[in-house]
């Protein structure tokens, strides 16, 4: 049973619409037939006559080399011999024109094709026999068969992404971290409820990018061709999630199915995270195989080539990436999670930790940076491109009415929690992390602080995060500036007393 707050209703308000608009015929559902229709499991082949299919898939039957021996040949050579492009446009055509609004798109494949059992392919939920490798089918063609795993393969992807949210991620949300999210107290305050939103989007993409990624590699078609780049075809896969992200933020949240009870803890901040993520999956298969044409260019793209279906090495050499651990599956998690969460509860909770820049370089050894002590110095710094930085912040008793003469002799200190920052815990992330990742931010932003937060949407953003980059802009924004204007920020009663996002750097002022 989901938590029934704002976020998950919304999700699940969308499933619902997209369930009615396929039931409606746009996209091949129809609820009142889908229990009738086993018993004519296989009228998508009679539908047309034999002379009607393309190609020669129907002449490639369980007895071809390519089927009996598939280790002799790659992926791709296998999916070529069994013509399985002219299988695909055949069946897509019996979708067309014969079953679009009386079948689920799965359902009239696996008939066209005489699977057996029918599979229901737009959940990731429950036994839907889309996670079921098929043995050979000699009618109409063995291409057919080929074609049903690579659909199956790219099903298993999001469906083994979706249990180990649940499987792998949930125990890492049980770990402990004695930091409260402020924010979360403040959950119907509209900036409470978009860091949210944007850690979702930002976070699925993050963790399953990783799954997908790591899965493909271990796949007989990238080992064979080890110039193919899994990254591109993770990209095609992530795209369902994106386009399920745009269209949830397009909605206005229905915040008041955030319930209050218990959410003010660090760890609830991500169990909420992990149950979105997995209605997201859940959104997102459901996207992928409702039957548009949108849809199947994408499954086209994704099963072009053989490249989700068994095969030999070919001129190939070496061994086979090992498969990733459970462990490393909650590792990466946990670094998506804390790299953006730990930085938005020092923004939500005005801890005033913030970027110093230096002004010096990293290879000036010999320097202790103005208003910091030497124990803070050495444990705040990082480098990046040459220069030096310390990741600090300024006390809240720090401003200028509690002190006299020696104001000026005030220095900052390490942040708050600072001993659950770098290895071995919270996903390794580190003080060059959160340096780096602020600094691309603010580069990124015209040098100036103040930056949203990154989208999905963007191409780059999400090649950043496809290839594990958490420092990718938008995704770390914590403020940079000098010694100088933060302490002079910080001095001032003022502004210590009503922090605004970016203290004790500069207050950016928003457009109108």
């Amino acid at each position: 049973m989901f938590p029934s707050h704002w976020l998950n209703a919304l999700i699940w308000d969308f499933l619902y619409f997209a369930i009615l608009a396929s039931a409606s015929g746009r996209s091949g559902y129809n609820g009142e037939n889908q229990t009738h229709e086993a018993t004519d499991g296989r009228s998508g082949y009679n539908k047309l006559k034999r002379s009607t299919w393309t190609g020669n898939w129907t002449t490639a039957h369980c007895t071809h080399i390519a089927v009996v021996n598939p280790q002799a040949f790659t992926a791709d050579e296998r999916w070529s011999m069994l013509d399985c492009d002219h299988a695909w446009s055949d069946v897509l055509n019996i979708w067309r024109t014969k079953d679009r609004g009386k079948k689920t798109f799965s359902k009239s494949i696996w008939d066209t094709f005489q699977a057996p059992k029918p599979a229901i392919c737009q959940t990731a939920i429950g036994k839907t026999n889309c996670d079921k490798w098929s043995e050979c089918l000699d009618d109409p063609g063995a291409a057919g068969y080929e074609v049903l795993n690579s659909l199956v393969r790219i099903h298993g992807l999001y469906k083994s992404f979706y249990s180990g949210v649940y499987y792998q991620g949930m125990p890492a949300a049980n770990s402990k971290f004695d930091t409260k999210l402020s924010f979360l107290d403040r959950a119907k305050d509209p900036a409470a409820v978009q860091s949210l939103l944007d850690f979702i989007s930002l976070g699925i993409v993050t963790l399953s990018s990783f799954h997908i990624t790591t899965g493909l590699k271990q796949d007989d078609f990238f080992f064979a061709h080890p110039e193919a780049a899994p990254q591109e075809v993770t990209r095609d896969v992530m795209s369902p999630f994106v386009a399920v992200l745009k269209d949830i933020s397009t909605h206005n949240p229905r915040i008041q199915y955030w319930k209050p009870e218990g959410k003010d803890h660090f760890m609830e901040y991500l169990r909420q995270a992990l149950w979105a993520w997995g209605n997201v999956t859940e959104a997102a298969v459901f996207k992928l195989f409702d039957g548009s044409e949108d849809s199947i260019q994408l499954l086209t793209k994704l099963i072009s080539n053989g490249k989700m279906i068994v095969g030999g090495a070919g001129d190939a050499s070496g061994s086979r990436p090992d498969r990733v651990s459970e462990q490393a599956y909650r590792f990466a998690s946990l670094r998506a999670f804390y790299s953006y969460a730990i930085p938005a509860e020092w923004s939500a909770a005005s801890a005033g930790v913030f970027v110093m820049d230096t002004g010096y370089s990293c290879s000036q050894t010999d320097v202790t940076p103005k208003r910091l002590d030497a124990r803070t110095a050495e444990a705040t710094r990082a480098c990046y491109d040459g220069k030096l930085y310390h990741l600090v912040h300024a006390e809240s008793t720090g401003y200028a009415v509690k002190c006299q003469q020696l104001c000026s002799d005030k220095t900052f200190s390490t942040p708050p929690g600072w001993e659950r920052v770098g290895p071995p815990t919270h996903g390794n992330v580190t003080v060059q992390d959160l340096v780096a990742g602020s600094l691309r931010t603010y580069k990124n932003n015209g040098n100036k602080n103040g930056a949203a937060a990154a989208k999905i949407t963007n191409s780059a953003t999400l090649t950043d995060l496809i290839n594990q980059d958490i420092t990718t802009p938008g995704f770390i924004r914590i403020p940079v500036c000098s010694a100088d204007e933060a302490f002079r920020n910080w001095a001032n009663m003022k502004y210590n007393r009503d922090r605004y996002s970016t203290f004790p750097c500069n207050k950016v002022e928003k457009p109108a």
